[in-house]
């Protein structure tokens, strides 16, 4: 990025905050770093669960695409960004226990993708989603079955992969043709066979490169740093392999 380009900061409360990159204090890369509630009005209890650099012009992007994590799904012209208090805007209404955890900016043209923890995944067109202004709620995206939940949402790339890492470390990647184009708030189809030796499903991420690396990383902090070409390429409807090996008091969270 450059000093004048401007950050936007999105909550699970559904609130949106701005940062010029200038505002944020340069450290070694060793540094700790400051809290970015020094630098933001975000609340004690809010989390910052999306961040990225704000595109400048509608060539990079027209909207914004959020999907919560009970599945609703809404995009916001970028033009609604336009102002962003310190004290943050609504990006987006929630039901009682719903929470923001994926924001994305779009063409009005792309193809989403959405995975949950019981390893189901839909793709669907995004004109299938009317532009709503920021007060507002979106609508269903995916409709989840119960005890489901969504845990990853990304625009899809021609000729790419879905990667899916488990809680257990089993992952794989799959060929984006093995997911057929369905209509918004359906129920998906399988990405990946659950079971108690796997574990739910924890992260996804779109990929096209096999030199591109990840970073796999457990709740109590082990980082497993792989290339994406080293994950097997196998079908939807299987375990996947071992991608990192975790005790058994431990998950894979990111």
């Amino acid at each position: 990025t450059h000093t004048h380009a401007s950050m936007l900061f999105f909550t699970q409360s559904g609130r949106v905050f701005q940062l010029r990159v200038h505002e944020i204090p340069e450290r070694e890369r060793q540094a700790k770093g400051v809290s970015v509630n020094n630098l933001i009005d975000i609340g004690p209890n809010e989390r910052i669960t999306a961040v990225f650099i704000k595109p400048e012009t509608e060539t990079e992007a027209r909207y914004m695409l959020m999907v919560t994590k009970n599945g609703y799904i809404k995009k916001t012209a970028l033009a609604e960004y336009g102002n962003v208090r310190r004290n943050g805007l609504i990006a987006i209404n929630l039901q009682e226990g719903d929470e923001l955890d994926w924001v994305a900016p779009t063409t009005g043209l792309d193809e989403i993708l959405i995975t949950t923890a019981l390893g189901k995944a839909i793709r669907f067109s995004e004109t299938e989603v009317r532009a709503m202004g920021r007060d507002t709620q979106g609508v269903i995206g995916m409709r989840l079955g119960k005890g489901d939940f969504v845990v990853g949402m990304a625009t899809a790339v021609s000729g790419g992969e879905l990667l899916v890492i488990t809680e257990r470390g089993y992952g794989k990647r799959t060929p984006l043709s093995e997911y057929p184009m369905h209509h918004r708030a359906g129920q998906g189809v399988f990405t990946l066979k659950i079971t108690d030796r796997v574990g739910k499903l924890v992260a996804m991420r779109v990929v096209s490169d096999p030199e591109e690396e990840i970073l796999v990383i457990s709740a109590s902090g082990m980082v497993l740093r792989t290339q994406v070409g080293a994950i097997s390429q196998i079908g939807r409807q299987t375990q996947g392999v071992i991608v990192m090996r975790i005790p058994s008091e431990d998950q894979v969270v990111a």
